[in-house]
């Protein structure tokens, strides 16, 4: 609820205009989600199963988590569901380090895990952990999606590097 000096201040006509700007969106949002839960229903329903667990693991956690609503928002419209479902979806997040953009992600990731078949965490910091990165969804992903081969890296290592990341990236 927020109190404006008067109907005709700029800030109450920012608001009325957002709000008639999304009611005029929300139908065909509304619809293309149905059509994306629809299709969705249509692969998981299906005998080739494809989900992957939600799971990060050596993320930096940090404690005091500084909500950025609007960043949200705008990660959430390019990247949840809508009427571009069949298409792999990227975003690009930049900025100083330090500023929350890992927690961010973290936090819109967390939020729609069940949105998604699958959810993974890369570490960009070097060329060498990003390779590391790919090697090791060979462990996260379904038995019948990966060779043993990869597989067995995620058990005890490999010298084969390159040759789990194309089976991981294939």
């Amino acid at each position: 609820m927020t109190k404006f000096a008067n109907a005709e201040s700029n800030d109450s006509k920012k608001i009325a205009a957002t709000i008639a700007a999304m009611i005029d969106k929300a139908e065909a949002k509304i619809e293309s989600n149905w059509e994306c839960e629809a299709q969705k229903k249509e692969v998981t329903s299906g005998a080739n199963t494809y989900i992957v667990l939600f799971e990060i693991r050596g993320v930096p956690i940090v404690n005091a988590y500084v909500e950025c609503d609007q960043e949200m928002r705008v990660m959430e419209e390019e990247l949840c569901p809508g009427a571009d479902c069949e298409n792999r979806k990227v975003f690009v997040l930049h900025g100083l380090g330090g500023i929350g953009k890992t927690q961010l992600s973290l936090v819109v990731a967390g939020k729609h895990q069940r949105d998604y078949t699958a959810v993974f965490w890369l570490n960009g910091q070097t060329h060498k952990s990003i390779r590391r990165s790919i090697a090791g969804i060979a462990r996260q992903l379904p038995l019948n999606q990966i060779s043993a081969f990869a597989r067995k890296y995620t058990q005890q290592g490999s010298d084969q590097l390159d040759e789990i990341i194309e089976v991981v990236l294939g």
